[in-house]
């Protein structure tokens, strides 16, 4: 009796076990965008089974796929539905598909789906079977024609008017009211200016401010910033944030290529963030971008100073060339003094007068000038 109690309750044991098992699967498969499938392969390729997260994913329940044949190609983004559907026939010869395409769901929106799925074979066509997942990859593809979009709208300008693009994009794709990207003014990361800033529908003017009591403070420290709601009330020093009655807030440093932070991209908004987690990608991607410009600028600037100053020790050397060159003209010392003044006059630039003093006792004599106060 001992022996057969422990065998019940081993076995017990083992199905509380696999139930719990396959519990947590479909916890798991309900909490994923990714829907598995059964279709017939042929005729309208009607779904035969799908699995009940699908209702999660586009709003529908399962059984209205598989009560109406027609209900997953009917809704179809009238410009991927052609493609879908002679891809899709064409598993019986390629025994396999891989297709992306746009799937109007139940609220109106269309979400994009990677559809992949295999050929199960059977005795006869009518047989076969087709096994497949359809995976929401909307996100994936906001991310992917942002930034193709970005490219396109800065592949002809940069610097400031750079920044002015790339800002007014980042608004629009998160959604937000207010956006900005900044550079660090001081070495010791304290200070920023802004580069550019997005404000609802208008460029504001650029400014310069302290980075103390204010959520950017964190950022350029090298934090990813974010604040769902109420950020005013976290920091109260910040009159900016209350001047827009900021809301929300989200910051990501700029980094260069050696990883020092150089500036920051941020965007905030008069309502509370619900979903501006899946704006990250994004962010990252036009924080990436913003860095490469930024030191391309720096770079420029530093090219257009190293060249004002080799410019100016040039132009000094030839004056002090046609000076010397003047001076040996004539041996007589006043006319030395005339050739002097003459030349320098002609030389300098934004000059008005010219003029040579000696020293003679306790007076400086002026010998020669040119001219006018």
């Amino acid at each position: 009796m001992v022996k057969i109690d422990k065998k019940a309750q081993h076995v017990r044991t083992s199905d509380e076990a696999l139930r719990d098992s396959e519990l947590h699967q479909s916890l798991i498969l309900k909490s994923i965008p990714i829907a598995m499938y059964a279709a017939e392969a042929y005729g309208d390729f009607g779904t035969l089974y799908v699995s009940e997260n699908i209702e999660h994913i586009t709003g529908f329940e399962a059984g209205k796929f598989i009560a109406d044949n027609e209900f997953w190609s009917s809704r179809i983004h009238p410009e991927d539905k052609q493609k879908t559907l002679d891809e899709t026939k064409e598993i019986l010869s390629k025994k396999s598909f891989e297709l992306e395409y746009r799937w109007k769901c139940a609220d109106g929106s269309y979400h994009w789906f990677l559809d992949k799925a295999v050929l199960i074979a059977g005795e006869s066509t009518e047989h076969k079977e087709i096994a497949g997942t359809r995976l929401d990859i909307t996100d994936r593809k906001v991310v992917e024609q942002s930034l193709k979009t970005l490219v396109e709208m800065t592949a002809s300008v940069t610097g400031v008017d750079f920044f002015r693009v790339l800002i007014r994009h980042m608004a629009s794709c998160l959604d937000v009211k207010y956006a900005f990207a900044s550079k660090c003014t001081n070495p010791s990361n304290k200070r920023v200016r802004t580069l550019a800033f997005w404000s609802k529908s208008k460029y504001e003017d650029n400014f310069e401010y302290d980075l103390e009591g204010t959520p950017c403070e964190k950022v350029i420290s090298g934090e990813l910033c974010r604040y769902d709601e109420k950020v005013t009330e976290l920091f109260p020093a910040d009159e900016d944030l209350k001047k827009f009655d900021a809301q929300s807030y989200l910051g990501i440093p700029i980094n260069s290529r050696e990883g020092k932070v150089i500036g920051h991209l941020a965007v905030f908004h008069d309502k509370p963030f619900t979903e501006i987690s899946k704006h990250f990608p994004i962010l990252q991607l036009f924080a990436i971008r913003a860095g490469s410009e930024l030191e391309r600028m720096s770079a420029e600037e530093s090219l257009k100073l190293s060249n004002e100053q080799l410019f100016k020790k040039s132009k000094h050397e030839e004056i002090i060339n046609s000076v010397i060159k003047s001076v040996h003209q004539s041996i007589d010392i006043q006319e030395v003094y005339e050739n002097a003044v003459e030349s320098l006059i002609n030389n300098l630039e934004e000059v008005d007068k010219v003029s040579i003093y000696k020293v003679e006792g306790d007076e400086a004599v002026i010998k020669a000038s040119r001219g006018t106060p």
